[in-house]
């Protein structure tokens, strides 16, 4: 039995589980809105209110992980401990009160293990493009089986997005129109590099795939997946509530509220630039990667 920590920028998560011959058996699963990146644009630094409930996260992933009895333990950091100018103390202070090391993973090695938790969880054999957005970058992986033919990552997320363009209580679509000349703009770069490869099915994975997934299949019973044409209905519906507290969707937590304007524009201008009518939607993601990782060891 293994133990995943993953610190993102946007959600700390713990799993625990174990490999079977029959996929990832799943033991625990644990996670809390943290935002480790909330204010990271402006200044290029992890704030101390960041920081505070990230400890305070640690606390708690530290005592629930003292429940299991695990035979493998690995915990890592992305995009925000990439970027930040503190990351380094920060991270000194994190290992004090995970007890344990705290691997910085590269933009390449996140979307390696996002690639490796969706296919093998999915049991892909076919050509895939896999997308993982979060609070402050996006993994694209391409591959076909265990093969892998690209890897990107790129610094967009929804929480960087959101501290940039979005009101944090207000719902406007002046700054929904701001936000989305950018994301069109930072589109150009992934799509001109995937723009040589081909795939025949496309997988979303992180905390706001799973969201926007979850919001559609309340309202429509589509499944665990999102349609282009019923993403533009909803983001028109969004695009007319005054304020985030009138969000009152099936599924939408309200922790995910302020994030999920933002995480929609760059999941409709990707589905926009890459031609993508379906996407769907893993509920694998890099903790399940690195449960392979150490099982495979």
């Amino acid at each position: 039995m293994y133990a995943a920590i993953d610190l993102g920028s946007n959600s700390f998560h713990l799993l625990i589980a174990r490999v079977s011959p029959q996929g990832i058996e799943e033991f625990d699963r644990y996670s809390e809105k943290v935002q480790l990146a909330e204010n990271l644009v402006g200044n290029g630094r992890l704030s101390s209110s960041a920081m505070d409930r990230a400890f305070e996260c640690l606390h708690e992933l530290r005592q629930h992980l003292s429940w299991f009895d695990v035979d493998g333990v690995c915990a890592v950091g992305t995009h925000a401990l990439r970027v930040a100018s503190n990351a380094t103390q920060f991270v000194e202070q994190a290992e004090k009160v995970l007890g344990m090391p705290i691997e910085v993973l590269s933009g390449e090695m996140e979307a390696q293990l996002i690639y490796q938790g969706v296919q093998l969880s999915q049991r892909l054999e076919r050509k895939a493009l896999i997308i993982d957005i979060g609070g402050g970058s996006t993994e694209f992986a391409l591959g076909e089986g265990s093969e892998v033919r690209l890897l990107l990552s790129e610094q967009m997320g929804c929480v960087t997005l959101r501290d940039q363009y979005f009101d944090r209580r207000l719902i406007r679509q002046s700054d929904f129109q701001q936000a989305e000349i950018d994301v069109a703009q930072w589109v150009q770069l992934p799509a001109s590099q995937l723009d040589e490869y081909e795939w025949e099915e496309v997988w979303g994975s992180s905390g706001t795939m799973k969201a926007v997934a979850r919001i559609l299949n309340g309202l429509h019973g589509c499944g665990f997946i999102i349609r282009r044409n019923e993403l533009r209905s909803l983001l028109a519906d969004m695009l007319s509530k005054q304020s985030y507290s009138d969000l009152n969707y099936p599924n939408l937590n309200e922790d995910r509220k302020s994030t999920i304007l933002p995480g929609i524009a760059i999941i409709m201008q990707l589905m926009d630039e890459l031609n993508i009518e379906t996407l769907n939607v893993s509920k694998a993601s890099l903790r399940e990667g690195l449960i392979w990782e150490m099982a495979l060891d």
